[in-house]
């Protein structure tokens, strides 16, 4: 193994650990809970992230989401609250059910098959919550 290859490795196993350390049960994470303790929270950081504090004249709320839902989409083994937080989010910045599907099937060519289910099954949920009027 090169010098190069085994320090990559090191730094890989380092990172893996460090997350872990941050968050044990990545799914159990709570954007509500958060919420709950300190109201305002998630739309203050959804403006700042996904706004237009970065750039007044880049993209759009809904273009950003959609960006966001892409990425997560192809990497989705820890992020599932994550995907669906910005899957909501995209919705009330007015993307279609239709385009955040496009969105993920897209991303099948990157991320795979099992991650491309799991991402389906994320926006399922919450397409199917917003239609029965839950949180």
């Amino acid at each position: 193994m090169s010098d190069f290859a085994k320090m990559f490795q090191e730094m890989m196993e380092q990172m893996a650990e460090m997350g872990k350390k941050f968050a044990p049960d990545p799914n159990a994470f709570s954007p509500k809970a958060f919420e709950a303790m300190m109201p305002g929270v998630g739309a203050s950081f959804l403006e700042m992230a996904f706004g237009n504090t970065i750039n007044k004249n880049g993209l759009d709320a809904k273009t950003r989401f959609l960006v966001t839902i892409a990425g997560l989409s192809a990497q989705m083994v820890l992020q599932v609250p994550q995907l669906k937080l910005a899957i909501e989010s995209a919705r009330v910045a007015g993307a279609k059910k239709q385009e955040i599907t496009e969105v993920i099937m897209q991303m099948s060519m990157f991320g795979g098959m099992p991650s491309t289910t799991q991402a389906l099954q994320a926006a399922l949920e919450v397409f199917n919550a917003e239609e029965n009027g839950k949180d």
